[in-house]
């Protein structure tokens, strides 16, 4: 049962301002949102719980779909102290509205297995080569990637995310606008990539996924990921044509049945041939690189070092790593990260309605009002968390972009910074900060000492020898 109230933009700011219950005879109990046609400034309201009994902000504002700019615009000027208005009720379209209020089953994609955990960890750590601790990567360089986002949509738009194309695009598109509108650095992993690997991986385990001309662009990769799923590897036939033109490599593939030892070797050896190549065979050179490194220890992402040195080239290649290692019967990713797979497990099932207030600091499309006359990107806004934002890029699905709460300056700064993505984590300045650190902490332990020495000379009014002289 839902609760909605028909009302214009006046209406609305009175209800706001006198903040009392509504009559219990404008308030239309129902159990769909269907037959109410919108237009101009018609604003409909949506509750839970019913606002006759108390009050309380919608739950959700369905707008006309010519209506939405203007409205988050207005609401922007009347309801100040409702800011960001979208961080506490979903201001949606009919269109929109209709496909959330459609029976969404519990999160659940049994079928990719642990394929979309091992795409997420996969593009984190691509985003972060240089670091020697991989597991040191917080949970929040997972969260932000491309794939989280797709993950997200795929549980929780199920039926719709795998016959649809347009929520997969309006995801990607999302996630891209947020990054844009915020000036976030550019990514050396293409968004293109990473929606091509996604694509044929729901191909694999559904029937032509979101887009059946990507699948039947790329049969054999198809094919050869529906083989890792059932038996965990490629079958013989599949697997000769995929190498096709690649002779050394056939040549190395009697090593992948033998000891780890010679898996590594093999493995190291294939990406010297292929890490380079022509641009037509860069997917399938991507793909092969990934798929046997899965298989040195198959079901597990702890032979990510070994892609390194074709991250240039073939940074995809990490991403089918994940592909296949989440996709084998065999797979443990879950536990990868001394608990990092779980948590993501956890936070990508976890269930969610339409009709719950939004877990954003602001939506996709206010953040866009806000800013599009904002050159100077200054926009103070309240944030769940210190230095980052967090954005609902589709209705229940959410992005973090960097940000501080004088706005896109520490964005910029950070970005001059540091210069191309790949410079991020260069390894000579990880190590200054790690003997920084170390010596910072050197120093406070010093003056805890210190404070300790000086207490203990005050109670017992006697002075303590320094063991040493401390060294400016």
């Amino acid at each position: 049962m839902i609760y909605l109230w028909a009302c214009d933009r006046r209406r609305f700011v009175d209800f706001i301002a006198n903040r009392e219950p509504l009559k219990s005879g404008d308030v239309q109990s129902t159990d769909t949102i269907e037959g109410n046609a919108l237009r101009g400034d018609d604003i409909l309201l949506v509750w839970k719980t019913s606002p006759s009994e108390i009050f309380s902000l919608p739950h959700a504002a369905i707008v006309a779909d010519s209506s939405m700019t203007d409205f988050l615009a207005w609401v922007s000027t009347y309801f100040k102290h409702i800011r960001p208005f979208t961080a506490h009720c979903r201001v949606l379209t009919p269109s929109l509205s209709y496909l959330l209020a459609e029976s969404i089953p519990f999160p659940s994609l049994p079928d990719v297995g642990s394929a979309d955990i091992g795409l997420v960890l996969a593009e984190g750590i691509a985003y972060s080569v240089g670091r020697t601790d991989l597991k040191r990567l917080p949970f929040s360089a997972f969260a932000r990637t491309l794939s989280f986002a797709f993950a997200d949509g795929a549980k929780r738009y199920e039926q719709m995310f795998a016959d649809d194309g347009r929520v997969f695009e309006q995801i990607k598109s999302g996630w891209l606008s947020a990054r844009k509108l915020s000036n976030q650095p550019s990514l050396d992993l293409s968004p293109a990539d990473i929606s091509d690997v996604w694509l044929l991986t729901l191909s694999a385990v559904g029937n032509g996924g979101p887009n059946p001309a990507k699948a039947k662009s790329e049969p054999l990769v198809v094919k050869a990921l529906q083989g890792v799923r059932a038996n965990g590897q490629i079958p013989s036939d599949t697997w000769k044509k995929i190498l096709g033109r690649f002779q050394k490599s056939n040549l190395l593939i009697e090593a992948m049945e033998g000891p780890r030892e010679g898996r590594v070797k093999a493995v190291e050896a294939i990406i010297q041939e292929l890490a380079r190549g022509s641009s037509e065979s860069r997917m399938h050179r991507a793909f092969i690189v990934g798929y046997m490194a899965s298989r040195i220890q198959p079901g597990s992402l702890d032979h990510f070092p070994l892609l390194f040195p074709c991250i240039p080239d073939l940074r995809e290649s990490l991403l089918w790593y994940g592909v296949c290692s989440g996709l084998s019967p065999e797979s443990s990713i879950d536990n990868y990260g001394n608990g990092l797979g779980l948590m993501m497990k956890r936070e990508l099932g976890r269930p969610s309605h339409w009709l719950d207030r939004p877990n954003c600091d602001i939506a996709l499309s206010e953040m866009a009002i806000l800013l599009r006359e904002r050159d100077d990107m200054k926009l103070s806004l309240r944030t769940h968390a210190s230095g980052a934002l967090k954005v609902e890029i589709f209705p229940l699905i959410n992005t973090s972009v960097k940000w501080s709460e004088s706005g896109g300056d520490y964005v910029r700064e950070r970005d001059t910074l540091a210069g191309k993505q790949s410079t991020l984590f260069n390894e000579d300045t990880r190590m200054r900060k790690d003997v920084l650190e170390i010596l910072s902490m050197i120093e406070e332990s010093y003056k805890s000492l210190d404070a300790i020495r000086k207490q203990v000379e005050k109670k017992f009014g006697e002075s303590v020898r320094k063991s040493r002289k401390r060294q400016k």
